[in-house]
């Protein structure tokens, strides 16, 4: 399962990026994009992080995943489209050369931490 190796490196990447602010701030939320052609169960991303949050200053905060969907470019015919199917066929000529555009992504979007001054 590799949704339990993607919660690693955001628990890792998080916890390192929140470390280098002084003093270390409490986190609110986390977001990450990730395309589908990583092809990934985000609740089970979501299961890892927050079982590997546990007892961390991660603890508690909101993880936001945002599905990025396949796109691609027919070499053929140039139509641009989202692929919605396991069919990877352009929609316009039928064409099966497609040049995969987006839905391969996977990173770290940003946090949300607290300024401190709000009460919990």
């Amino acid at each position: 399962m590799h949704e339990f190796a993607i919660g690693e490196w955001l628990v890792k990447t998080v916890s390192s990026e929140l470390e280098r602010i002084e003093p270390v701030p409490k986190l609110l939320s986390v977001r990450v994009v990730v395309g589908r052609l990583r092809q990934v169960v985000p609740d089970n991303i979501e299961f890892a992080y927050r079982s590997l949050a546990k007892g961390t200053n991660l603890e508690g905060s909101i993880l936001e995943i945002v599905s990025v969907p396949v796109l691609a470019e027919c070499r053929k015919c140039r139509q641009r489209e989202e692929i919605k199917d396991a069919l990877f066929q352009c929609s316009a000529c039928g064409s099966g050369d497609l040049e995969i555009l987006g839905g391969k992504e996977l990173y770290l979007d940003g946090l949300t931490v607290s300024d401190g001054d709000a009460e919990d």
